[in-house]
């Protein structure tokens, strides 16, 4: 038995010799008791009255007698009492053990919670790194005055409650009422409750159900009056909203609360929000080989490294390939990484048991409203690392304003990121693996969706480029006929001012305008890859790109050639 247990048996046989029960509740639950039970109960309720603190120990098992939070208050006065002195737990230990028949068939004894929860998962064996995260939340969480609250949050896969409950673990000594624990299933299709959970909470903390209010709003001020001089840590692991979290907030400032979520939560009141990014090549690394195997993983290195690479730093994604690779010993880490290295193949080998890459973008990207759900399909369309956030509004076809709101709802979701570009402006961010689920889910659509943004997009490059080719030439703007293709025009700050700015433009755009004539190329929309060629044609020259201007130009003649009437070919060749 724990101590805990110990110390509800002890206290519900104390509280039987309060009520001077004693004997006679004993001969009923046990056939030929002696008359020696009603002593052996006597000693066992001096010895518990002599543990509490003050000098009135009896009078607080007869209170426990009467009320469910007396008893609840009583049973965590003698844990605490009892957690630096492992000779009174044996001596407790050794009280208890004439009434062992008892507490075997009396389960009546043992019904109500110690009310002191320790609910904390294992933490992880194999934990590596987030070392500066870590400490950041034990610090937080011990820091004095004031309700603590810290958010960890990031996109799913990413290792947010393997964070959290390592830091709980270490934070166990300063919180010795209690550990609670949830999990609130926000990326589930029905997120937990508040109330169910408040319930179980209140339970954990050793109230009776009966006395459990029916109504949340009940059970919110019932739980703050629980926690009101108690030391708990409160985990609240994978946070669907603000109002889910919310109703689960302690009142005082005794208690501290750790969230884990894959949304930002920007509207909750919190101490302190750390966003947790994907591991370090040194320290993914380092995780591989903990959960592969060293000898396995370094049987070839150069593998590995490309394993590593491939998993983007997302260590769920790295866990799994160890786990693979610790798994199917016969297969070598080169074929293993030659797998992944497939697009088409590689979320299906980061799936191992119950544990999928897939399925954590599958359960973020079903929470997501229908736009932003196409947004996130249609980023992929142009294989491009990243793109310009104003791109966004073309590919959608909405103004700018709804294209901001959905890339917010995007970004909050932590399905794509957001960088500032060296020329300015907000880029957005495909992780690889995310990318390749975005693709999925577009092939799943018609075809026409993802060619009419494309379409849509590569028709605003153009404008775009004209703006900033004409900052490039002396003599201004140049009529060379492109026209043929249709246009969308592009938001005023996305068009460059003067030529610095044009410069800007065309260094943080080349590799995008490449994959759209490329892209253009390929689906024989000819108009706008010579246009999109011939527009990009001064800056690639200024920059010294001769070998991209070369594959570009070939690409735009070929188009060209296949236009009856057009003067593409002579503007492309010129």
């Amino acid at each position: 038995m724990t101590v805990e247990e110990l110390v509800a048996a002890g206290v519900a046989l104390a509280i039987v010799s309060a009520k001077r029960l004693g004997a006679g509740l004993a001969n009923r639950a046990i056939e030929g008791v002696e008359q020696a039970v009603a002593d052996q109960l006597g000693r066992l309720y001096r010895w518990i009255a002599g543990r509490l603190p003050g000098e009135d120990g009896t009078a607080l098992i007869d209170e426990a007698g009467r009320s469910p939070d007396a008893q609840a208050v009583l049973r965590r006065q003698l844990v605490l009492a009892l957690g630096e002195d492992p000779a009174g737990v044996e001596e407790l230990r050794v009280l208890l053990s004439p009434h062992a028949p008892v507490l075997a068939r009396g389960d009546f004894l043992l019904s109500a919670s110690s009310g002191i929860p320790r609910q904390l998962p294992p933490a992880v064996a194999d934990f590596t790194g987030r070392g500066q995260e870590l400490a950041r939340l034990v610090e937080a969480a011990e820091r004095p005055g004031g309700g603590r609250v810290c958010l960890v949050h990031g996109p799913g896969g990413i290792g947010k409650t393997s964070v959290v409950v390592q830091a709980a673990h270490r934070l166990m000594p300063s919180f010795p009422d209690g550990q609670l624990f949830v999990d609130l299933n926000g990326a589930e299709e029905r997120p937990a409750a508040a109330g169910e959970v408040l319930g179980d909470f209140l339970v954990a903390l050793g109230v009776a159900r009966a006395r459990i209010p029916d109504d949340e709003a009940g059970r919110t001020r019932q739980f703050r009056t629980e926690l009101a001089d108690r030391r708990v840590l409160i985990i609240l692991d994978n946070a669907a909203s603000e109002q889910q979290v919310s109703a689960l907030m302690p009142g005082g400032s005794s208690c501290a609360v750790l969230i884990t979520s894959r949304s930002v939560l920007a509207t909750l009141a919190v101490d302190d929000r750390v966003a947790l990014s994907g591991l370090d090549e040194s320290t993914a690394w380092d995780l591989l080989r903990r959960i592969g195997g060293v000898d396995r993983v370094d049987e070839d290195p150069e593998a590995g490294r490309e394993v590593v690479r491939l998993c983007g730093g997302l260590p769920l994604a790295l866990r799994i390939a160890g786990a693979r690779l610790a798994t199917f010993q016969a297969r070598t880490v080169g074929s293993f990484a030659r797998d992944l290295a497939d697009d088409h193949r590689r979320l299906d080998v980061l799936s191992l048991g119950e544990r999928s890459v897939r399925a954590v973008f599958r359960a973020g990207y079903q929470t997501l409203p229908s736009l932003q759900q196409r947004a996130f399909r249609l980023l992929s369309a142009l294989d491009t690392p990243d793109l310009p956030a104003w791109a966004l509004s073309p590919l959608l076809d909405v103004n700018a304003d709804a294209a901001e709101a959905c890339l917010e709802g995007l970004l909050l979701a932590h399905l794509v990121q957001a960088r500032r570009g060296e020329a300015g402006g907000q880029r957005i961010v495909l992780h690889d693996l995310a990318r390749g689920f975005s693709k999925e889910r577009a092939a799943e659509q018609p075809a026409d969706e993802s060619d009419s943004a494309v379409q849509r997009l590569l028709g605003a490059l153009p404008s775009t480029a004209d703006a900033a080719d004409t900052q490039l030439r002396p003599a201004g703007a140049r009529h060379s006929g492109r026209d043929a293709a249709v246009r969308y025009p592009p938001p005023d700050d996305a068009v460059a001012g003067d030529v610095w700015e044009a410069v800007e433009w065309f260094e943080a755009e080349r590799v995008v305008l490449v994959s759209a004539v490329t892209h253009a190329h390929a689906h024989g929309w000819w108009e706008l890859c010579w246009e999109l060629t011939d527009a990009m044609s001064i800056a690639l020259e200024h920059q010294w790109r001769w070998d991209i201007s070369c594959q570009l130009h070939e690409l735009a003649l070929d188009a060209a050639g296949g236009i009856v009437k057009t003067c593409g070919f002579g503007v492309v060749q010129r």
